[in-house]
């Protein structure tokens, strides 16, 4: 990837003034891949992303700007819904295991008890893309609508 910012960067000239970029791969592309790809976003300051896998339903995003981590440091714990993916699949939400298609159920439960909570999405290196947009669908299916990418450890 050494010529993509710079490829992205010409690309993103050509459409204008804050284009949406469209993430689209393989669902068993890692993680680990797309969290580089974000970055080089958020460092050419093209923040408007739209995930889209092989089987769901695109879904858009706004990338923040600057330093995610001091960001998301400043929300108080309370605000926060951490949910995480790992390179099985297997999905948590504030360190308790959820199926799958019971994520809306819980992440609406908890949004309703505090709308204005922030989800955080934590994945590995390995988690594969699909998983990630599957439950970054799910998320959207429960009325999360402050959603925050982790970067990977």
């Amino acid at each position: 990837m050494a010529d993509f910012p710079e490829t992205i960067e010409k690309e993103a000239a050509k459409k204008g003034n804050s284009p949406l970029m469209i993430i689209d791969g393989d669902g068993d592309v890692p993680m680990g891949r797309l969290h580089k790809v974000q970055r080089h976003l958020r460092d050419l300051n093209l923040t408007h992303v739209s995930y889209r896998g092989e089987f769901q339903a695109a879904q858009n995003l706004v990338l923040p700007s600057g330093n995610i981590k001091d960001k998301l440091a400043q929300i108080p714990e309370d605000m926060i819904i951490h949910v995480k993916v790992d390179n099985m699949g297997i999905v948590t939400i504030n360190r308790q295991e959820v199926a799958g298609a019971r994520v809306p159920d819980v992440v609406g439960k908890l949004m309703q008890d505090n709308p204005n909570s922030v989800v955080i999405l934590h994945t590995k290196k390995d988690t594969h893309y699909g998983a990630f947009v599957q439950v970054l669908g799910y998320l959207r299916d429960g009325g999360a609508t402050r959603i925050a990418v982790a970067d990977v450890n």
